[in-house]
């Protein structure tokens, strides 16, 4: 439980005030005793404390209630609970999600007193019985099961996707690369990146891309060649003019027409500007591209141990503290308007605003003359993303976007180029 917020790490826990999503997985995994139901009613009275999120690359992450920690661990009269819930969690990197009894089982035994009394010889059997493994294996999640979903913004276009759907909207310069993304038929979406009037998307292991860069239909087509060749990919990125792909045999993988790209130990994340990106590897933070010597330096001796999270877009990079916000780049309204945080947990930026989720609430600041700041009422915001002059995020009532000046191209997203007929936000 020491790696909290710590992306040096292979495990990070990252706390939120408001309830988690339900992603609805107990009857997936096992079926829930009756008595764990309400009475006159099939719903399951469970709380959703956890939501644990693995990667074939070994790195996991973990959303967790803080109020409901925070009561398991101040509840005297069951000191157990709180030790059962992260052995729980401990425990799933031995047993694969079709053997949620055996787990239970030894977890149930691990924290009885019968284990005292066990010798080593009882305890081999025990743990023969359990088909316990002798190293830990990394169960690959079922995105179908889990409900995993995708929103990703570029300045021009963004697009949602979960499991076989993909739905995508923009401006009129971006509607070629919005038709073909909306026209894909797509089995199981797996990983989503926008960049500047093109999309990449995951599906089945494999990449493809639509599209052209910012530049040139050259680039977009050279790109999608390279792109669609990389072997095991488990996540993308993009920017304008620059395509990457975390993979599980060859690290991060990237195609730009004019820049190389540098050989990256071990990374697990990229946040990426029209500029440059930053790599976080097991070693810190590594930038690349056409970025000041000066920045390059401040941004890569910034400790991992102390970030939240951090977000790029067009020509900045924001970096989340848990008390302070630090921006780089162009954009002065960034750096001068930060607001005061108290419990933050996710940040998003785009050319000359900024988000941040601070206690379950959305705070926005920067440049407004696109609406950028008008957030709407949001309830419960689950993440947040930014690009260009607007934002969106997930709630309760669905996708939410704002800002992109008086077009609307990006914000009411059911009036362009779509294949649903939706309200003014993708509803759930």
């Amino acid at each position: 439980m020491n790696n909290f917020n710590d992306y040096s790490q292979k495990r990070i826990w990252k706390g939120k005030k408001n309830p988690l999503i339900d992603i609805k997985d107990e009857d997936y995994l096992f079926k829930v005793p009756d008595n764990c139901r309400i009475k006159n009613s099939n719903k399951i009275n469970i709380i959703q404390s956890v939501i644990r999120t693995e990667y074939d690359s070994g790195f996991v992450s973990y959303f967790y209630d803080i109020n409901h920690f925070s009561e398991l661990k101040n509840d005297a009269a069951t000191p157990l609970q709180f030790s059962f819930l992260i052995i729980h969690e401990w425990l799933w990197d031995f047993f694969p999600s079709n053997k949620v009894n055996q787990l239970r089982e030894l977890n149930y035994l691990l924290h009885s007193p019968q284990l005292d009394e066990l010798s080593t010889a009882d305890l081999t059997v025990i743990f023969s019985n359990l088909d316990f493994p002798k190293d830990p294996i990394m169960q690959k999640p079922n995105p179908n099961a889990l409900n995993k979903e995708y929103l990703e913004l570029g300045e021009n276009m963004a697009c949602y996707g979960k499991n076989n759907h993909l739905h995508c909207w923009g401006r009129e310069f971006s509607k070629e690369a919005v038709r073909a993304l909306n026209n894909v038929q797509i089995e199981n979406i797996s990983g989503l990146a926008i960049g500047f009037h093109h999309g990449c998307l995951i599906d089945q292991g494999k990449i493809a891309c639509y599209g052209t860069s910012g530049y040139n239909a050259t680039w977009g087509s050279q790109s999608q060649e390279i792109m669609q060749n990389i072997r095991e990919p488990l996540s993308l990125y993009s920017s304008k003019d620059l395509d990457c792909a975390l993979t599980k045999l060859d690290g991060l993988q990237c195609y730009h027409e004019e820049r190389p790209i540098p050989f990256l130990s071990e990374p697990y994340d990229l946040v990426t500007t029209n500029e440059y990106s930053c790599a976080f590897t097991k070693h810190g933070i590594k930038c690349f591209g056409m970025i000041a010597n000066s920045i390059k330096k401040e941004i890569e001796a910034i400790d991992l141990m102390k970030v939240v999270d951090i977000a790029g877009n067009s020509t900045n990079i924001c970096i989340l503290f848990s008390k302070k916000i630090e921006c780089f780049g162009s954009s002065i309204p960034l750096k001068e308007d930060t607001p005061q945080i108290f419990n933050p947990s996710e940040i998003a930026v785009g050319k000359n605003h900024a988000c941040v989720i601070d206690d379950g609430q959305i705070k926005c600041w920067g440049d407004n003359r696109r609406y950028q700041l008008e957030v709407p009422t949001i309830n419960n915001p689950q993440y947040i993303r930014a690009a260009g002059d607007y934002s969106c995020t997930r709630d309760s009532v669905g996708i939410r976007c704002w800002g992109g000046g008086d077009d609307r191209a990006l914000t009411q997203c059911h009036k362009i180029y779509t294949r649903y007929k939706l309200t003014s936000s993708i509803n759930f």
